[in-house]
């Protein structure tokens, strides 16, 4: 007997259904009669003659070099606009303007700022470079109406992206410039993928701002949409052979857009993973691994070392973030856990923040050890502070394999890829994960993306780590084997720890609890014998 499917999702209104339909045959019928219209037979010589050719021919090639200028112009506008600043909101919509104009009105502004009688054509011409009615305006023609759509896209994907990875990779010693090509692009990918053939696909059809700003001349500016235009009135059959030809290359570039780009991304990402960060196999690598759950500093090797005044973990912040009605004025001393604690929004991110360098003092100062780190005149940014975070988020790099992830402070700072991969395994076998060491970090449960981002963050050698709300994504043991790793890394590597937490029963391992009220020190606690972690219910 066949079984009935149960619908996976709830069933459309009758009235939705038909509705759609009715859409998708007015879209879908004048396509098909003109294609019932093409004298096949004798497709093959029409589109043989010199004008099919020269304006096919400077199609392809005007939308190319538009889609080259496209990239590079619009993934930069795209991450600019993907930030939050000030007068953002009026960049946003001066970026999508072009969108909504007539293409002809695209046309006339182009040639009121580049034509020959405006005052920077007529630099330009003296200059000798016209513009205006030569190949260059019909790129700078569809440059003009097709980048809104790459930059529109690339930057919606930017911001519906993980919060807190550039951040990361920002603490893990990474430049500006690497955090952008091995974390950013790599991540945004279909969204650059989808935006990219959008954009082709709209130069491909570009004909009012072309016809406008750069004439009709063949071979030199008459695109295929100005041939169809053209010989719609002396050859029918040109202009329907030619159409065909332009449909047909428009819905393969449309179909681009359905591509699955998160395969194809995730192709690029292992690649991108593989040669710039990469480690090979756990073979090759393991030779360098101590004994499992081992986690002695090595003050010999060079490995992980910051160079940061690493040795000095004592922090003393005293400043205020306005935005946020923040006044604190904190000490941490060294070589103790503090848990900072208090209700949502009360200050206690705030503090890890400014002490990481992910947020700045409106007023005031920080300082790590004897070395100042933010003052009015001083700033010094995440990657150069010798401090480690390990967020309620773990912020795990899923285009790279665990391996990779751990092994990624390491490559930033130029140690070689078989030495890196295997202070990387070290420290997976540290916190018993070693076995996960090839394995995806897309793929890892709550808790393995936790020991993840401890294992990345002690391969730095931190004499500092700060841990945000820890084990708020994890399960009760799971919790607790994370906060037992916390206490050994304290007691073997005499790290300073700063766990920040709502959880007042966590504070309980803690040398010392700083509550945080309405963004001000309400109290601090000393506790001479902590409780063990493994002792804690909640």
């Amino acid at each position: 007997m066949k079984s009935r499917r149960t619908p996976a999702v709830s069933p459309l209104p009758v009235w939705a259904g038909g509705l759609g339909a009715l859409a998708l045959c007015f879209l879908i019928l004048p396509l098909a009669f003109m294609l019932g219209r093409v004298n096949w037979a004798t497709l093959g010589a029409t589109l043989a003659t010199s004008e099919a050719r020269d304006a096919l021919g400077l199609s392809l090639r005007t939308c190319l070099m538009a889609l080259g200028v496209d990239l590079l112009l619009g993934v930069p506008a795209a991450l600019v606009l993907s930030r939050s600043w000030r007068g953002v909101r009026a960049a946003r919509i001066l970026v999508a303007l072009p969108l909504s104009l007539p293409p002809v009105v695209a046309g006339i502004a182009l040639l009121a700022a580049f034509g020959r009688r405006s005052t920077l054509g007529a630099l330009l011409g003296g200059a000798g470079l016209d513009i205006a009615f030569t190949t260059t305006a019909v790129v700078i023609a569809q440059v003009f109406v097709s980048l809104p759509f790459l930059i529109v896209t690339l930057e919606s994907a930017l911001r519906a992206r993980e919060r807190g990875l550039d951040e990361m990779a920002s603490s893990l010693w990474a430049s500006p410039s690497r955090v952008f090509w091995q974390i950013t692009l790599p991540t945004v990918l279909p969204g650059l993928g989808r935006g990219a053939a959008l954009a082709l696909a709209r130069c491909l059809g570009e004909f009012g701002a072309t016809l406008t700003f750069a004439g009709s001349m063949q071979g030199v500016t008459r695109t295929m949409p100005l041939q169809i235009y053209l010989a719609r009135e002396s050859d029918a059959d040109l202009a329907l052979a030619l159409g065909v030809v332009l449909l047909g290359v428009a819905a393969l570039v449309v179909a681009l857009t359905e591509t699955p780009w998160g395969s194809v991304a995730s192709l690029v990402r292992s690649r991108l993973s593989s040669t710039r960060s990469g480690c090979g196999s756990a073979s090759g690598v393991a030779s360098g691994a101590r004994a499992e759950g081992s986690l002695a500093a090595d003050p010999e090797s060079g490995i992980g070392d910051s160079g940061d005044d690493a040795s000095a973990a004592a922090v003393h912040v005293a400043g205020t973030v306005n935005e946020r009605g923040w006044d604190v004025d904190v000490q941490l001393s060294p070589g103790l856990v503090t848990a900072v604690v208090g209700h949502n929004g009360a200050g206690k991110s705030t503090l890890t923040q400014v002490v990481a360098g992910t947020l700045r003092l409106d007023s005031g100062r920080a300082q790590i050890g004897e070395r100042l780190v933010d003052d009015a005149a001083t700033f010094v940014p995440a990657r150069r502070r010798g401090v480690a975070m390990v967020s309620q988020a773990p912020c795990i790099f899923t285009h790279m394999s665990v391996l990779n992830n751990v092994a990624f402070p390491l490559r930033v700072r130029g140690v070689g890829r078989a030495e890196a991969c295997a202070a990387a395994l070290e420290q997976l076998h540290a916190v018993g994960i070693a076995d996960l060491a090839h394995k995806r970090a897309s793929d890892l449960s709550g808790g393995q993306a936790a020991r993840v981002a401890i294992a990345r963050a002690l391969i730095k050698r931190p004499r500092l780590l700060l841990c945000d709300e820890p084990t708020g994504a994890l399960d009760y043991e799971t919790s607790k084997e994370m906060l037992s790793l916390l206490e050994r890394i304290n007691h073997d590597l005499g790290t300073t720890i700063v766990i920040v937490t709502h959880n007042q029963v966590l504070a309980e391992m803690a040398h010392r609890t700083i509550t945080v009220r309405d963004g001000r020190i309400s109290d601090v606690e000393v506790r001479e014998d902590p409780a063990l972690a493994s002792s804690l219910t909640w």
